[in-house]
């Protein structure tokens, strides 16, 4: 039936249907054809925050919104990584609007500081992917708190946090 994405308009969430395959005359592939030959982007105009972009799923993400027309602002762990990423896109098309930052998103305060900074940069936020998560193949008995505690921090926080100041007026 297609892809769902969800998106913040006048404080509500809106489900939108993306490409329904059922209804599109020859497949994924001639609509992948009629955007590119039309020039039309599905996401034009849009403003996203993908965490964890800058390698993997997320980085996928990125590029795809970038494609369809997105801005995008990609969270990453470390300067490092998000420099690498970001240096990647630029190469691939250098007119791409893409930006990076890198909060501790475990920390409400810097999350809140990385989502003002696109505030004052865009002056919105319409998507929000929480892609950061982290695991561990540690076997339960030798499993330590502070490694249960990071990943709760990361895994479960940090996606609170984000969705707090993505659904609140802050953002």
């Amino acid at each position: 039936t297609g892809l769902i994405q969800y998106q913040k308009s006048d404080s509500l969430f809106k489900k939108i249907r993306l490409a329904p395959l059922m209804f599109i005359s020859g497949g994924w592939q001639a609509y992948k054809k009629k955007i590119k030959k039309e020039g039309t982007y599905m996401l034009k105009g849009k403003i996203a925050v993908v965490t964890g972009g800058t390698r993997g799923i997320g980085y996928a993400v990125v590029r795809k919104y970038l494609e369809n027309g997105a801005k995008v602002v990609l969270f990453g762990s470390r300067e490092e990584t998000v420099d690498k990423a970001l240096n990647k896109l630029k190469e691939e098309n250098p007119d791409w609007e893409v930006s990076g930052d890198h909060p501790n998103l475990s920390d409400a305060k810097e999350v809140e500081a990385a989502i003002e900074r696109v505030k004052e940069k865009f002056g919105r936020i319409d998507i929000l992917v929480n892609n950061a998560g982290i695991s561990q193949s540690t076997k339960i008995e030798d499993y330590q708190p502070e490694e249960f505690d990071k990943i709760m921090d990361l895994n479960v926080k940090a996606l609170f946090y984000t969705c707090l100041l993505y659904t609140s007026d802050a953002a």
